[in-house]
């Protein structure tokens, strides 16, 4: 129509990767460039939530606790299943290789992947499928839901098409894979959760312990910032680093900040999921993502050094936990820049 533009799109292919690290799946989906997108003319609101890695954690403490059984469903070709709203009128450009006769392009009735609206659209159908099971979300985290029926309990924790899912009773699980299949396609992988969104579960019954390891990620990282075959470091910074913005060069050294940047951001996920104790170290390399220097960098690569010999490491779960304990230390003044002093904390449970 006049005054509409087509917006341009692409074949994307990927690679999925499994546990360890191995080539499960070739993908290839057609994906928007939402970026093209227009506020109030293509869309408007696209804010969609997804677990907080907390609320994950906290889920695999439960079932440690509670010896609740653990299930992981992928919802495949996701967004695909989601409408868009009357309202929303989306023209596509097909991508090259798929061309419509006489130049004609697509009118969206579902959303593709690449459109800012496509993640809001399918957590509403979504959610509204897992309502519609009869389960509520827990007050702080409306991504985290249960259910309770007959004495029997069922918690789903969404982390956008991945459903991490806690149950005591079988047939209770299986009555929700039932209806969530009435509306959505998924697979699941077997019957004992071992791999959910890049984190690798090991599950001891008998000692009573769940234990969440990112060594696929480690290995990956490594092969990506080449240090498969560097000297492995027993400590995340080296002793006595203090790291400051005299540090700094005057202008920022050619291609030097993007690795860098690329590496502290790779670390977070690490430490977000398994590693809390990568915590100071990536905060203070937080500090100089506008223009690192040498020293800064060396002090990134020392956590490569560091997670090489660490890879196997990561957050154990126990059914039979102890009291709360708690730790805290400070320094007194350390920073060079601003003479602020340094504290960290850890709580058990």
């Amino acid at each position: 129509p006049e005054g509409r533009k087509a917006i341009p799109s692409k074949v994307i292919l990927n690679v999925k990767r499994d546990a360890y690290g191995q080539i499960s799946k070739y993908k290839a989906r057609v994906v928007v460039q939402g970026f093209r997108q227009r506020k109030g003319v293509d869309f408007t609101h696209t804010y969609a939530p997804v677990a907080a890695s907390t609320c994950i954690r906290l889920a695999v403490a439960l079932a440690a606790r509670r010896n609740y059984k653990m299930a992981h469903l992928d919802i495949t070709q996701a967004f695909l299943s989601a409408r868009l709203k009357e309202d929303e009128v989306v023209y596509v450009q097909p991508p090259k290789g798929f061309e419509e006769e006489g130049g004609k392009v697509w009118k969206l009735s579902k959303a593709l992947y690449g459109l800012v609206q496509a993640p809001l659209r399918y957590f509403e159908e979504f959610m509204g499928q897992v309502s519609g099971f009869g389960m509520r979300s827990v007050g702080f985290e409306g991504c985290m839901h249960i259910l309770k029926r007959g004495g029997k309990t069922l918690i789903l924790v969404t982390y956008v098409d991945d459903c991490l899912l806690l149950y005591d009773d079988d047939s209770l699980l299986e009555s929700f894979k039932e209806h969530i299949g009435r509306k959505f396609k998924y697979t699941e992988e077997g019957s004992e959760l071992s791999w959910h969104i890049g984190v690798k579960y090991d599950r001891d019954w008998e000692a009573g312990t769940v234990k969440l390891t990112q060594t696929a990620y480690i290995d990956e990282l490594l092969r990506k910032f080449g240090m498969e075959k560097c000297n492995p470091a027993s400590t995340p910074m080296v002793a006595h680093t203090r790291l400051s913005r005299a540090d700094c060069p005057e202008t920022p050294i050619p291609g030097l900040g993007e690795k860098y940047r690329e590496m502290v951001g790779s670390y977070q996920w690490l430490l977000t999921m398994t590693r809390p104790d990568l915590g100071f170290v990536v905060s203070e390399l937080s500090r100089f993502l506008a223009n690192p220097g040498k020293e800064h960098m060396d002090a990134a690569v020392q956590v490569l050094r560091y997670l090489k010999e660490t890879r196997l490491l990561g957050l154990k779960y126990s059914r039979d936990g102890g009291g709360l304990e708690g730790y805290s230390d400070s320094d007194w003044a350390s920073c060079k820049d601003t003479r602020k002093s340094v504290g960290g904390f850890v709580y058990k449970y």
